[in-house]
């Protein structure tokens, strides 16, 4: 049995988000990385968790969300990293996250997705994540953006 800890931070400066940055540099699946300037124009004026999940003390992965006009929580960015893959460490992320939600007073979690990462609209579907709307893309299925949500 391995140690798992998961440590959140809502206070976002720049060098966070330099973190967040060079840990999405080691994720495959994020092949067009955000500027640290998008990073702060949507993080700006919300209520932001930052969760980060360590495996024996070594960083596995990070869950990212802000708040929003509407009194929702939007889980934007998340990952694991390869090596730490099949560990369940997403879903340890995802009930942390909503517990913290739950907490804060929001009303849902929103949350959107490509329809290529399987795993990931499996897990958010089995905790009672539901589709509100599809936009397909006319080059390939894959890539339509399923936009969910879970009321809280």
């Amino acid at each position: 049995m391995y140690t798992v800890t998961i440590k959140q931070i809502t206070d976002i400066q720049d060098s966070i988000i330099d973190e967040v940055i060079a840990v999405c540099a080691q994720i495959p699946e994020f092949d067009k990385p955000y500027s640290q300037s998008e990073y702060q124009t949507r993080l700006q004026n919300s209520t932001v968790l930052l969760q980060y999940i360590y495996v024996e003390d070594e960083l596995a992965g990070f869950k990212l969300g802000y708040s929003t006009q509407n009194n929702h929580f939007y889980s934007w960015l998340g990952g694991i990293l390869p090596d730490f893959r099949k560990l369940g460490l997403a879903e340890l992320l995802l009930k942390d996250q909503e517990l913290w939600v739950s907490a804060q007073g929001f009303a849902a979690i929103e949350v959107k997705t490509l329809n290529r990462f399987g795993a990931m609209l499996s897990m958010l579907v089995k905790h009672s994540y539901e589709i509100m709307s599809v936009d397909t893309n006319k080059h390939s299925t894959s890539l339509n953006k399923l936009y969910l949500q879970k009321l809280i």
